[in-house]
């Protein structure tokens, strides 16, 4: 049931912000939907129900500020590979929203979770402030967003198992790596340049970048990557 505009209007202006959705139930059908759903009598539910009852359009309102599950599966976009290594069969039966779990409201969820995680408040000072919005900025650079598309005559792309997917992009010139780009879904811990500066002007063969990143345990910059597994994707055919 979609909710009216003049109530979702309403709740703007009681609460000052809509949250992501709202859900809306007649008043006439409340006792079904709470046994629908808990299989429990209204009458015998432990806690309030967070839901408002708008008279004027006969309807029940919860604001439960969780994710819209369709936007969520747009924008998360993993390989077949991945989904396939963690048993599941799409994007929207890996993911799931706290409403599914929590008896409490968003407010009081907000407050559990500063009391339970945080020691104490930093108030940010111009200099602060600055500062993140300068990372900000980074992120919403077209190069970011778009990505830097950079030149290349060779790509390598591939899942690595307890580590993540990787596309790989070099330009090669006479088997020398001119430039090589390293993008993915994999959690980083350093810095990537670490593993592309002494990556660039090496031999593009197996022996060659071993020795390049010998001094390197990519495991440190990248999570759980080991170095053979790393070459040994670059060369493969």
């Amino acid at each position: 049931l979609e909710a009216p505009q003049g109530l979702l209007d309403e709740i703007i202006r009681k609460n000052g912000e809509l949250y992501t959705d709202v859900t809306v139930i007649p008043a006439d059908r409340l006792e079904d939907f709470v046994w629908r759903t808990t299989q429990t009598h209204y009458s015998e539910a432990r806690r309030p129900l967070q839901w408002e009852l708008y008279g004027q359009y006969g309807l029940y309102a919860h604001q439960h500020g969780d994710t819209n599950m369709e936007n969520m599966v747009k924008a998360i976009t993993p390989s077949a590979a991945k989904l396939d290594s963690k048993g599941v069969k799409s994007v929207q039966s890996h993911i799931t929203t706290l409403n599914r779990y929590l008896t409490m409201s968003i407010d009081e969820f907000q407050q559990h979770s500063c009391s339970t995680m945080c020691d104490g408040e930093i108030m940010l000072d111009d200099n602060d402030i600055a500062a993140i919005e300068s990372i900000e900025a980074g992120y919403l650079s077209p190069e970011f967003i778009l990505g830097n598309n950079p030149r290349c005559n060779m790509e390598r792309s591939g899942r690595i198992e307890g580590v993540g997917d990787f596309k790989i992009t070099l330009e090669l010139n006479r088997n020398i790596i001119r430039n090589i780009n390293i993008a993915g879904d994999f959690f980083l811990l350093g810095d990537i340049d670490t593993i592309v500066a002494p990556l660039k002007g090496c031999q593009f063969t197996e022996a060659e970048i071993e020795k390049a990143l010998i001094n390197l345990d990519l495991s440190r910059l990248i999570m759980n990557l080991k170095n053979k597994d790393f070459i040994n994707l670059l060369m493969r055919q």
